[in-house]
């Protein structure tokens, strides 16, 4: 039993190192973009990319993100103060916003995505076919695991 607590604090301690890391690669300017971007910012550029043109509510970022609305209008803010996205009203409910994309952002969230993907191919090249196929599977079930958990608590 203590081996595993061991193992089980060694994996939550290296999940922390690993989210610092995915941070603070996303506050290194680069080449194609002078502008710092957080991991949480760059988060909502991809939940609203994926949704592009159509755009989000609030709300239905928030859900994606599993965090309060008060934590995404803080990113969406910031977004929106550096042109990577715009509030508009929406156009059956004019209650309602949809935070949008814009060029700039989509272009943003593009070098982002590809920096950390260049990141994780670089990473996975040291590690064998097998060995990417054990982590892939198993991190997909540690999450599904921990997804689980978190809709029964809640």
């Amino acid at each position: 039993m203590n081996q595993r607590k061991s193992e089980s604090e060694q994996c939550w301690q290296l999940m922390h190192e690993i989210d610092f890391f995915l941070h603070n690669v996303c506050k290194i300017p680069n080449a194609s973009s002078l502008h710092r971007i957080t991991f949480a910012q760059l988060r909502v550029l991809d939940i609203v990319c994926r949704h592009h043109p159509k755009g989000l509510r609030l709300k239905d970022i928030t859900r994606e993100l599993k965090q309060t609305a008060a934590t995404t209008s803080v990113a969406i803010d910031t977004l929106v103060k550096n042109g990577f996205v715009v509030r508009e009203q929406d156009e059956h409910d004019r209650r309602a916003v949809t935070i949008r994309l814009t060029p700039e952002g989509q272009k943003i969230r593009d070098n982002n995505a590809k920096r950390l993907t260049k990141r994780f191919d670089e990473a996975f090249a040291l590690l064998s076919e097998e060995e990417r196929k054990s982590f892939h599977t198993t991190l997909l079930k540690i999450w599904g695991i921990f997804n689980n958990n978190q809709k029964e608590e809640a």
